[in-house]
Order: C-alpha cells, then sequence, then structure tokens
C-alpha cells in the first residue's frame, strides 16, 4: 500500500506541475464568457515578465494545495487515493480554481497595444479548455486534461506565456 500511496503521490505532484499553467479565463467580473481585453501600458515584454510570473506565483502555490487535498482524503480506511471520484475532487476542487485565478491574473493585465486580439484568442482558448475539463465528470487521468487545453496552450507558448501553458498530449495519429 506504501508502494501504491507514493506512485499515487508522484502522480498528483506530475499532474499538478503540469496542470498549473494558465489554464483558464475566469475573469473578476464572474462573465468568462468575455474575451474583450483593455489595453495595458505595458510593453510586450513587460506584459510576458508579469504574465508568466502570475502564472508561476499561482503554480507554486500548487503544491500546498495538493498536500492539504491529500491530507483531506488519505485515511487508513480509503485505501485508493484515485479513486475515480476522488481524483476528480482533486479536479474540481484542486486544479481548476488553480486555473481559474491565473488566468483571472494575466486578464487583469489588459494587453500591450496592438496585442488585444492575438490574446483574446488565446484566453479563449484557454477558457474552452477550461470549461471542457469542467463539463467532464469522472477524470480518471490528466490525459482528457490536457487534450482540452491543447490549442490554448499552444498558443500561450507561441506567444511566449511558458510558465502559462498546460503540458501538451502527445499527437494523436490519424487526424
Amino acid at each position: 500500500m506504501h508502494v501504491r500511496l507514493t506512485i499515487v503521490s508522484a502522480v498528483m505532484v506530475a499532474l499538478a506541475v503540469a496542470v498549473a499553467g494558465c489554464g483558464d479565463d475566469d475573469d473578476a467580473s464572474g462573465d468568462s464568457s468575455s474575451t474583450e481585453l483593455t489595453t495595458s501600458s505595458l510593453t510586450k515584454a513587460q506584459y510576458l515578465k508579469k504574465a508568466n510570473q502570475a502564472c508561476f506565483d499561482e503554480r507554486s502555490q500548487l503544491t500546498k494545495k495538493i498536500k492539504a487535498y491529500k491530507e483531506g482524503i488519505e485515511r487508513p480506511q480509503e485505501k485508493r487515493l484515485l479513486e475515480t471520484k476522488q481524483y476528480q475532487g482533486f479536479v474540481d476542487d484542486v486544479l481548476l480554481p488553480t486555473y481559474e485565478a491565473e488566468l483571472a491574473a494575466v486578464r487583469a493585465l489588459g494587453a500591450p497595444s496592438g496585442e488585444e486580439r492575438r490574446l483574446e484568442a488565446l484566453l479563449a482558448a484557454q477558457q474552452q479548455g477550461l470549461d471542457e475539463v469542467a463539463a467532464q465528470d469522472g477524470i480518471e487521468t490528466f490525459e482528457p486534461i490536457e487534450f482540452a487545453f491543447a490549442q490554448g496552450s499552444r498558443m500561450a507558448l507561441a506567444y511566449g506565456l511558458t510558465e502559462c501553458a498546460v503540458s501538451l498530449p502527445p499527437e494523436r495519429s490519424g487526424g
């Protein structure tokens, strides 16, 4: 059993590190469907530095959140830490709120002049990934999360938001 818990812990940490990118788009007004950004006075370089730092800061809190979550469900009578219900709870209670906080922080920065449309599209893609994951029941692995955020993560990486991308899934063959 100790080996299983160690493996499960390693999987949860790997999941958290991979997932903790800026993978959502819930603005402070509560209207997560809005993708219109304000123009900020930041240059693109300043924006990238601040946005990547915001994502990094939120991700750094994820380890603490994982530990607290595990402590809440790791009881002797519960032999299987990653039962579907518990893993889904981890996604709902830890990962999705982290994505929401990261995207809200990035959205609050506005966009450098001339970059609004590109960032609006990027944030919309991340929001779509967040919505897809939130709508799924019975998530048992990280794979559906990777696939849901694939487009937004590729866009984030291409833009330079390296700290704000969810890990990418392997390419699917045949399409």
